[in-house]
């Protein structure tokens, strides 16, 4: 079996009631709201969108 290589990411929702510094800080990716978070998992390509490089 092939070994692949995973890349996790970390990504705070800031809702109404704002995020923690240290969380944000911790964050690969910000967004304003845990719906638009899981839209980032539902679609995939836009969360490779999101890495650099």
């Amino acid at each position: 079996m092939k070994s692949r290589s995973r890349i996790s990411r970390l990504i705070a929702a800031a809702q109404q009631e704002g995020v923690c510094v240290e969380t944000l800080a911790a964050a690969h990716l910000m967004a304003p709201r845990i719906r638009d978070a899981l839209d980032l998992l539902a679609c995939p390509q836009r969360l490779i969108a999101t890495l650099p490089g």
